[in-house]
């Protein structure tokens, strides 16, 4: 294959879903990969962490935790019937020394989309899902926090058209704007069910 007319010298790698159960070679003791996620991603509560757990929440949702996450996708999660879901968390409770709660905000900010084909990015910038499920860790009581616990967890379902109409180049959101724009919050056990119903809005207006 070829790409902008020279030869691709480095395929795409196909990525194997692991079990955690995998053993370092040649490192002279026993650490395995299960080793290495519970080092690298235990602190859930963090920004970065808890953001990846609430993709695959919504993941868990759709039916679709058993694919594999791809970080150079245009947007987080696709359901089987094509709609393209864009993933976003936040909360009150962080792992550091807090005065006061964190505020509640959420990146609605369009993006240059990667293309995987061209290996090149999109020259104009747009947002590249048609819903956003935007997820609020919101148990305030530090002592208990837990987000495995999905009581603890709301979500809020909104079309990416309403954002674009509203307001188009606007980089963040604030839990009551996303409640201003109209979004439908949800537990979990009816995240599924709101999510289908954003998305045959979507394919109407597809």
């Amino acid at each position: 294959m070829k790409r902008n007319g020279a030869e691709n010298i480095f395929p795409y790698i196909k990525t194997e879903k692991k079990t955690a159960t995998e053993a370092f070679k040649n490192i002279g003791t026993t650490i395995n990969l299960g080793d290495f996620w519970s080092w690298a991603h235990s602190d859930m509560l963090g920004n970065t962490e808890r953001g990846k757990l609430a993709e695959f929440l919504v993941a868990i949702a759709i039916g679709q935790h058993n694919n594999l996450t791809d970080s150079w996708n245009r947007y987080d999660l696709c359901t089987d019937h094509g709609i393209r879901i864009e993933v976003e968390s936040s909360g009150y409770i962080q792992t550091w020394e807090q005065v006061k709660e964190s505020k509640i905000i959420f990146s609605i900010r369009p993006t240059c989309g990667w293309n995987s084909i061209t290996a090149q990015y999109d020259t104009q910038r747009s947002r590249q899902s048609d819903i956003y499920v935007f997820c609020l860790l919101k148990h305030k009581d530090q002592a208990t926090v837990n987000p495995l616990d999905l009581n603890q967890w709301d979500f809020y379902v909104l079309p990416t058209a309403v954002l674009n109409e509203l307001m188009p180049r606007r980089k963040t959101l604030t839990l009551s704007g996303v409640i201003k724009c109209g979004a439908v919050l949800c537990d979990f056990s009816h995240l599924h069910e709101t999510i289908k119903k954003a998305g045959k809005t979507v394919e109407v207006v597809k």
